[in-house]
């Protein structure tokens, strides 16, 4: 006589059935819980409530800030890219200071937030992908150790990673046929950074493919998705023109990118140099999740669109790219930031785009390959879950351990804290008084630890910049430094300018020259790094007054 090894569902008591659904109700939340979880453990090693302030997030704290105060980013401080994250961050800036929240803070909240959003994202997108819970699992803590997408995450928001969490939802939106979502969250992210205008282009040709069977419902399908995209754009537009920066806002958003950028100027072996050594700048310790996610790739690929078969192989491909809603959004996506990434890549953060989809297809040979090692084996159900849940802790270990056992050290002001930074910038802006000016190139994190405006909107000049003032400005790049010069600043500040970085060498030459005009002086290392002058007249007062910020 065979014993049964468990109760049978009918004969349960209420209470327990009752259970039973609760639980089946709740479950599927577990996985995307706990990969939210980890994910702040993971940034909580990365010390956002004291790491320093430079670089990029430097320029997007300050713009940020601006935007706090009531000043239109592009009018008061160009910034090539569009403005929508620098909206949001002054919009947290602004809660923060009602409930006494330090700014910084308040907009490394936002991005931990945007950042455990993306995790939680693309667990949805593998789990419609793979239809496995496990993958998606997997999926999202390969996500969560990209080391450097974790430390600037927590550093501050920048356009990269919310153009990210807008287009992953508009992928989303797609695979359901939810037009009008799918315009909209494609719309959001172009206005993070502009690119991303390509997820609206990815939306609207499947609105046109794939919503409907007549011409009248994909003219339908595609309206719906346009219509939002287009209002969106329309009121960020609206606001621009409401506080007279509309042509500010052309010029720089659409005209100032395309002049400054050398699209395609490097040979194709350059590029892949180029994109593997800054991956291993970013990412070292993902080497192997990377490989994955590209042999992951063209495996799925090969499966999927048996290129062998050559007859077959257009209406294989046309079937996967466009007309399958699970898959067409997710592949040309792939395929146009891969394109994007050879024509025009400049440092780590530009893999941003695509390491969701790394992860992703990493997830999903890792899953095809422990699937059929364990059928192999022959296990019984629960041993082969047994061996899933194992894979999977393993998988947690190799993604984010290196987080607790060795985090990144700040390279460029190790021992110190923002904190540090914001008592050193509150002395030096109250010995230069209120009312003086002051010129700051390529550090903006100083004016926004000072709490200051800069005489002029150029607050770096790297990436050719210099070439767009002389093409936007009546006068050009001489008469943009003989306006500087006539307001007279009672500190200059400059950082970050390789004359390599310049379109005409006569304007790094010129620039140059303003530095023979001040005094050069010593600052603390709370400063940072970056060249500081102060007029001659009236420096010895200064120094008494910077109290050690600043020295002969």
């Amino acid at each position: 006589m065979q014993v049964k090894s468990q109760i049978e569902p009918q004969t349960w008591s209420p209470s327990a059935r009752a259970a039973s659904r609760r639980w089946a109700r709740f479950s599927p939340a577990l996985a995307p819980l706990a990969l939210i979880l980890l994910t702040l453990l993971v940034v909580w090693q990365y010390n956002p409530l004291t790491r320093t302030l430079t670089g990029d997030h430097g320029t997007f704290a300050y713009l940020s800030q601006l935007v706090a105060d009531g000043f239109m980013p592009h009018q008061y401080a160009f910034n090539e890219q569009a403005s929508l994250t620098f909206f949001i961050g002054g919009a947290f800036m602004r809660l923060g200071d009602i409930f006494g929240l330090p700014r910084l803070l308040a907009l490394r909240a936002a991005s931990v937030g945007v950042f455990a959003l993306i995790v939680g994202l693309t667990y949805l997108l593998t789990l419609r992908w793979t239809r496995s819970q496990w993958a998606a699992f997997v999926a999202g803590v390969i996500l969560i150790g990209f080391e450097a997408f974790g430390v600037r995450a927590a550093t501050g928001l920048e356009p990269k990673a919310l153009m990210l969490a807008f287009g992953l939802g508009a992928l989303l939106a797609l695979q359901k046929h939810q037009w009008f979502w799918a315009g909209a969250l494609a719309g959001l992210a172009g206005l993070a950074w502009q690119i991303a205008w390509g997820y609206l282009v990815v939306a609207l040709l499947l609105a046109f493919v794939q919503g409907g069977a007549t011409p009248r419902a994909r003219t339908r399908a595609l309206l719906q998705t346009l219509a939002p995209a287009l209002a969106i754009f329309g009121a960020y537009c609206i606001v621009f023109a409401a506080h007279g920066a509309f042509i500010e806002m052309v010029q720089q958003t659409f005209l100032a990118p395309a002049l400054m950028h050398e699209i395609g100027s490097r040979p194709f072996a350059g590029r892949v140099r180029q994109l593997y050594n800054t991956f291993v700048i970013g990412y070292r310790s993902h080497l192997l999740f990377a490989a994955l996610g590209i042999g992951g790739f063209v495996i799925w690929l090969l499966a999927h669109l048996r290129p062998w078969r050559v007859r077959a192989l257009p209406a294989r491909g046309a079937y996967y790219f466009f007309a399958n809603r699970r898959t067409a959004g997710v592949l040309l996506v792939v395929a146009g930031f891969t394109l994007y990434s050879f024509l025009d890549f400049q440092n780590y953060p530009d893999w941003f785009p695509l390491l969701p989809f790394l992860a992703l297809f990493a997830a999903w040979l890792v899953w095809q390959a422990a699937a059929r090692v364990l059928q192999f084996l022959n296990l019984a159900p629960r041993a082969r879950t047994v061996g899933f849940v194992g894979i999977a802790a393993l998988l947690v270990l190799a993604s984010v351990s290196h987080a607790f056992l060795a985090p990144p050290l700040e390279k460029q002001m190790q021992g110190l804290t923002w904190q540090d930074q914001a008592r050193a910038a509150a002395t030096l802006s109250r010995a230069l008084g209120p009312e003086t000016p002051v010129w700051v190139i390529g550090k903006p994190e100083l004016l926004f630890m000072m709490q200051r405006r800069n005489l002029n909107p150029y607050i770096y000049l790297f990436g050719n910049v210099d070439g767009i003032i002389d093409r936007l400005e009546p006068g050009g790049f001489s008469k943009m430094l003989a306006d500087a010069r006539a307001k007279k600043p009672g500190l200059v500040v400059m950082a970050r300018l390789p004359k390599n970085k310049f379109t005409a060498f006569a304007n790094y030459r010129a620039l140059e020259e303003i530095k023979t005009e001040f005094m050069p002086v010593r600052q603390c290392r709370a400063l940072g790094a970056g060249s500081f002058f102060v007029p001659r007249d009236g420096a010895a007062s200064l120094f008494a007054a910077a109290q050690g910020c600043l020295k002969k």
